[in-house]
């Protein structure tokens, strides 16, 4: 699998984030935690808008698997297990169970955002069938 890296510069060092590591990263005023998919957490001092733009060099964000959450996260939506709107949580799939706690606003955007990628997902699936199913039946109709 190609390694997609964003290289993140603060005051100290200069840091290599392969993205395909990446469970979510966490805002705390300047500094940034990054929680990978190891269970190591990485901090440097970057805002999440920096790192997002960083992401948003290499993916549109309309197919990017990376997703601000409200003021504070950015999450890999490959990590979502459970998107609780009523009680205002994301609970991700990773080696600690995370519990991310969100306002309402941003959880019902993310729904959204997820069923047009669940929607879209299943179109081009259907696209493929019919077309596989076609070129099947022109054949069969030209012996």
């Amino acid at each position: 699998m190609k390694k997609t890296f964003i290289q993140l510069i603060d005051d100290h060092k200069i840091w290599n984030l392969d993205l395909e590591d990446l469970i979510y990263a966490k805002s705390d005023r300047n500094y940034t935690h990054f929680y990978l998919v190891n269970g190591k957490t990485k901090t440097i001092v970057i805002s999440l808008n920096k790192v997002m733009a960083e992401i948003n060099r290499f993916f549109s964000p309309t197919v990017s698997n990376f997703k601000r959450v409200g003021r504070f996260y950015i999450v890999n939506l490959a990590y979502i297990d459970i998107l609780d709107q009523a009680k205002q949580l994301i609970v991700l799939k990773d080696f600690s169970t995370s519990t991310l706690h969100c306002s309402r606003e941003s959880l019902r955007e993310l729904g959204i955002e997820l069923q047009n990628r669940k929607k879209n997902i299943l179109l081009k699936q259907m696209r493929i069938f019919y077309e596989i199913t076609a070129d099947s039946f022109d054949e069969l109709s030209d012996k």
